[in-house]
């Protein structure tokens, strides 16, 4: 890439993020004023009860920052509670107890930069790096989910900086020791989030460093890599397993809460040939079925549960990409095990899987930029398959 052309394209992206948080911060303030109008500023109820500590916390504490008011409120007791700790320290310092969706708008909006980063470290491509942008700065499903006090977008955050400073690393350039300590004070974080993605990403930053070593020849280094992650996997087995137990019991309940979700879920391991079809209905949600009747939660999750039928031209090519050649196996890979197991053991809850959406806008513009020349075609006709298949199916 020239100079210019390289400008040009720092110019098209800070334009993306800078506009995609206008939209953020616009659509936030609507909510939380002519919204309250319609219905409680609410996705589920999990967000509910945020606020509601939130609440809880600032008639407790006599300081913005109060230890005692933490505990008097139960924030320190959560199974994870970095999320609930950080909803009353920032009610604290602003005296709301909306002020984490603000959190969450300027996180969104820093994930549109990164996921464009990742899209143009993995494929050398400008043009991707901007569409990725453009689908994670505008599409409903990334704007709508910015607006609520929830913790994906933390751990979105969290999980597509590691991966885009492992491409980078694999790609033999030169990462900062600032954005290494930045990467674990967030992976840290993410320990008392959702602990579990933690032994994933760990993972996957043995995988990048191991090929790197591969790649030069350093197989002693590797080696050394090799027995030193394997010894840590075997010190830290209790930790694992019992991460991965409770999250089986927790998340057990969910796969039966559907019909359409039951007849998908993986139940076994000889219900591996259901992973197809899994993993698709994944990627198209949230949408409600049947389309047009009302789902019985809040209307926000409704309203965005209509507005994600954008996604499918999205999914479409996403699932595309699947049987395409890959620009990075490994990134690939390392992204649909993740995003296998998480559906595996709770599909039937969208917002387990949400962190995971930017894997799905990496993977649609780069097959949006390989079928670009036959206009598309083979997108809208499966889009419009997708859609009508919803349909007659909402009229059964």
């Amino acid at each position: 890439m020239t100079q210019a052309a390289d400008r040009e394209y720092r110019l098209a992206l800070r334009r993306t993020v800078t506009c995609g948080a206008a939209v953020r911060v616009l659509l936030l303030l609507l909510l939380l004023t002519l919204g309250r109008t319609l219905a409680e500023p609410y996705l589920m109820a999990d967000d509910s009860a945020y606020e509601a500590l939130a609440v809880r916390y600032l008639s407790f504490a006599e300081r913005p920052i109060d230890p005692n008011a933490l505990h008097l409120v139960g924030a320190d007791a959560y199974l994870e509670p970095l999320w609930p700790c950080t909803v009353c320290l920032l009610a604290g310092l602003t005296g709301v107890a909306w002020a984490l969706r603000l959190l969450n708008v300027l996180l969104s909006s820093l994930s549109v930069w990164v996921v464009a980063a990742l899209a143009h470290e993995a494929t050398g491509k400008a043009t991707v790096g901007l569409r990725a942008a453009r689908l994670m700065a505008y599409l409903p499903l990334s704007v709508c989910t910015a607006l609520f006090p929830i913790k994906d977008i933390y751990l979105l955050l969290t999980v597509f900086v590691t991966l885009l400073l492992l491409v980078r690393l694999g790609n033999g350039k030169r990462v900062r020791a600032s954005a290494w300590l930045c990467c674990i004070a967030l992976t840290v974080g993410a320990l008392y989030v959702r602990g579990a993605v933690v032994p994933f990403l760990t993972a996957y930053a043995l995988c990048f460093a191991l090929r790197r070593c591969c790649r030069a020849g350093r197989w002693l280094t590797a080696l050394v890599l090799l027995l030193g992650g394997g010894l840590i996997a075997y010190l830290a087995r209790d930790l694992i397993l019992g991460e991965l137990t409770a999250k089986l019991d927790a998340y057990g309940e969910y796969a039966y809460l559907d019909s359409n979700v039951s007849r998908l879920q993986m139940r076994s391991p000889g219900e591996i040939w259901k992973l197809p079809a899994a993993y698709l209905w994944a990627t198209l949600q949230p949408i409600r079925l049947p389309l047009l009747s009302p789902s019985g939660a809040t209307l926000w999750w409704d309203v965005l549960s209509l507005l994600n039928l954008s996604i499918l031209p999205v999914a479409v090519a996403n699932a595309l990409y699947t049987v395409l050649k890959k620009e990075q196996p490994l990134l690939f890979w390392c992204g649909f095990i993740l995003y296998a197991s998480v559906i595996t053991l709770s599909l039937g809850v969208f917002r387990h899987y949400l962190f995971l959406f930017p894997l799905e806008v990496l993977n649609a513009a780069i097959c949006m930029e390989r079928t670009r020349r036959q206009g598309g075609g083979i997108l809208l006709l499966g889009s419009a398959g997708i859609l009508l298949a919803l349909a007659l199916y909402s009229m059964l």
